[in-house]
């Protein structure tokens, strides 16, 4: 009930703000999505009612017919998947419209409570989404299958590779790990006291959205040396707070076999590559190969030594607004830039971030 009256919420905002500007397409396709997911969960939860009548008077019934008939009615989880895979691409769709309208009239109030209620829409039918699968997996652990003499060769296979080393040759000198499926109510103190046993942590750093700064369940900790990263691992899909933490070494994200934003080798090729000359009075830092969790708040902690900074600028595309792997600092004075350019190479959110000095624009014609 809790997905429905969220959606009825939603809903009823996207309505109001239609009304409010009826011209407006992309408020007229967000209203008709949320009134169609509203309408999806709410026959969703119908027939979910049908199937709880249907089961509990099954289990009158004798054993066999009533395997029979839950084979024969219950709804697979690929064809769960499937519908709700329809109506989530619907939601995304809409959302991107919003976005792109309340980008190009950010003063327009309609436009901005549109992209709201489309944002919480989808949200919504992500959880409804969620809950839905985990249900169905739920159904089928239940069931009592027939023993099979191959589970067992599998149930020792499993145990053998739990029990293996865990090989840390891959990041061999790596001290910070990333962790994920973390616990919305998690803090610095509940990270610190999970990982009492693997050493001291110098550094923790919380992924948020860029817009609205809410936690995203993940982020990175840095431990004093090499050990405390490694035995960190060994805690990878225990339980913290409720939810099989996520535990892997820091590294920059991959496509196509080459590191992205970055090239390969995890963007160290580019501490050999010697600084461009410094243009006259420059007071830019062009910032490279950085990871896409990268925020504000890394590079005020980087330039921290350094001087004041001035502003912070990141490159996004300009049909998409993605994130490009890069960005501007500008600094008060040119002696504050020396100094952090200084700082290329340097480990930022698990990549050896690039530096060096912007030359200026030409001037526009």
């Amino acid at each position: 009930m809790s997905d429905i009256k969220t959606l009825e919420s939603a809903l009823a905002q996207a309505k109001k703000v239609y009304k409010a500007d009826k011209k407006n397409a992309a408020n007229k396709k967000t209203y008709k999505v949320a009134k169609k997911a509203l309408e999806a969960a709410q026959l969703a939860a119908q027939e979910a009612a049908k199937q709880k009548t249907k089961k509990s008077k099954k289990d009158k019934k004798n054993k066999k017919k009533r395997k029979r008939e839950v084979e024969a009615e219950v709804p697979t989880k690929a064809s769960v998947e499937k519908k709700a895979k329809i109506d989530i691409t619907a939601l995304e769709s809409a959302l991107a419209q919003a976005k792109a309208a309340h980008k190009a009239d950010k003063s327009d109030a309609g436009l901005k409570k549109a992209y709201k209620a489309a944002k919480k829409t989808l949200a919504a039918a992500k959880e409804a989404e969620t809950k839905s699968v985990a249900t169905e997996e739920t159904k089928e652990e239940t069931k009592s299958p027939e023993a099979n003499p191959l589970d067992d060769l599998k149930s020792l296979k499993k145990t053998a590779e739990a029990d293996a080393p865990i090989d840390h040759s891959a990041n061999p000198a790596n001290t910070s790990v990333y962790c994920g499926n973390l616990s919305f109510s998690i803090d610095e103190a509940g990270i610190r006291e999970f990982f009492k046993d693997c050493g001291g942590i110098n550094d923790i750093h919380w992924l948020t959205d860029k817009e609205t700064q809410d936690f995203l369940g993940r982020g990175f900790v840095n431990f004093d040396d090499l050990a405390g990263a490694a035995k960190a691992l060994e805690l990878d899909q225990t339980d913290c707070l409720g939810r099989p933490i996520r535990i892997n070494y820091a590294k920059a994200r991959t496509q196509g076999g080459r590191t992205k934003g970055g090239g390969g080798n995890n963007g160290s090729r580019f501490v050999d590559k010697p600084l461009s000359e410094r243009p006259d009075n420059c007071v830019t830092a062009f910032l490279g190969n950085v990871s896409f969790e990268i925020d504000d708040d890394a590079i005020y902690k980087l330039a921290k030594d350094c001087g004041e900074v001035k502003s912070i600028r990141w490159l996004t595309d300009r049909e998409t607004g993605d994130f490009k792997g890069c960005g501007f600092v500008d600094f008060w004075n040119s002696e504050d830039l020396d100094k952090f350019v200084k700082l290329r190479g340097q480990d930022v959110m698990g990549r050896p971030i690039r530096i060096d000095y912007s030359a200026p624009r030409a001037p526009r014609d």
